[in-house]
């Protein structure tokens, strides 16, 4: 694993703690899956005070305050550059929380259905940008407008 993955699932892991201190805030129970290092396809399993359970995947995302785009990732090439499922396409959360780095760090809880919907949506309307990124080129990366996730998720810090 590179230099470079380590420094992002350090990073990573450091906004799944902030997320879990804000839900925490609120009354929820929040277990980590982090020390557990299971990648079960989602970071926090929350009970809300009212018994309900959520399961909940944290995306850091440093660049969507310049580039006004969130970047979802929907695919990943394998060892043999063919593409398999990964990100929302494999994800088992419940929801997504999105940290969006700038000067005040923001987060953003969606619905995991609502946003795989927001994607087929702007599919159709032929509105949805692809871009491979990440380590080597390696993800498929869907490009929302940070507007779009803002109106359609629930700000919680």
């Amino acid at each position: 694993m590179s230099a470079q993955f380590h420094k992002d699932l350090k990073s990573g892991q450091s906004a799944e703690n902030e997320v879990a201190s804000i839900l925490q805030q609120f009354g929820y129970n929040v277990t980590s899956t982090q020390n557990q290092m299971l990648f079960e396809g989602y970071d926090l399993i929350v009970t809300t005070p009212k018994s309900k359970t959520k399961y909940i995947e944290v995306k850091e995302d440093r660049m969507a305050d310049n580039t006004g785009n969130v970047a979802v990732e929907i695919g990943k090439k394998d060892y043999d550059g063919q593409l398999q499922k990964s990100g929302l396409s494999a994800t088992q959360s419940t929801h997504m929380v999105f940290k969006i780095v700038g000067k005040y760090d923001k987060f953003y809880s969606i619905k995991t259905e609502a946003l795989k919907q927001l994607i087929r949506d702007r599919k159709a309307d032929g509105l949805l940008k692809i871009v491979m990124g990440g380590d080597n080129q390696n993800s498929k990366i869907a490009l929302l407008p940070l507007i779009i996730l803002k109106k359609n998720s629930k700000k919680i810090n």
